[in-house]
């Protein structure tokens, strides 16, 4: 039967191979632990998650620095060119996914606004309706044409009655 002291110092062991290159799942089973118990107790103990970080970014900063060296490194070194190049792809990937702001790909994206004069006066008018706001449209002939739902642009010609009616029914 495993005690916890013992569990402990499984732990301590994986995470020191962990930080000398092994990836966690084959540092713990070259130390007889289950992964779970690992992923377990760093996460029970802060001072053990805290070294499991260290861990992994010396695991992940070693494989980084394999990828020059690729032929000749000491864990992840291969002679077979195609061979190279797979593990060389898995790294990458690899680092990647774990360490996206360190190692993965970064894009910028940039935002160019191009429209001639009538669609940003239609985008403005559309805002301020939105808002609620009135929005000066267009000057004409000297004189001011409002936009807004509640102002009614008439051209009225008084000759009788019969035009002030018509106007009354537009309200």
């Amino acid at each position: 039967m495993t005690v916890p002291y013992d569990i402990m110092a499984d732990v301590l062991g994986a995470l020191d191979k962990i930080s000398r290159g092994k990836v966690p799942t084959v540092a713990c089973d070259e130390q007889g632990l289950a992964y779970s118990t690992f992923v377990t107790y760093t996460k029970k103990y802060p001072q053990l998650s805290m070294l499991r970080q260290e861990a992994e970014d010396r695991l992940y900063d070693l494989m980084a620095e394999a990828l020059p060296n690729i032929f000749n490194h000491h864990i992840y070194g291969v002679e077979d060119p195609k061979e190279a190049s797979v593990v060389s792809s898995n790294i990458k990937w690899l680092l990647e996914r774990r360490r996206q702001k360190a190692y993965g790909a970064h894009s910028t994206v940039e935002h160019h606004l191009s429209a001639d004069r009538e669609v940003l006066d239609a985008l403005q008018k559309a805002k301020a309706r939105a808002q609620g706001g009135t929005v000066l449209d267009t000057i004409v002939n000297d004189t001011f044409a409002i936009d807004h739902p509640n102002v009614i642009d008439v051209d009225v010609i008084t000759s009788g009655e019969e035009n002030e009616e018509d106007i009354r029914s537009l309200y």
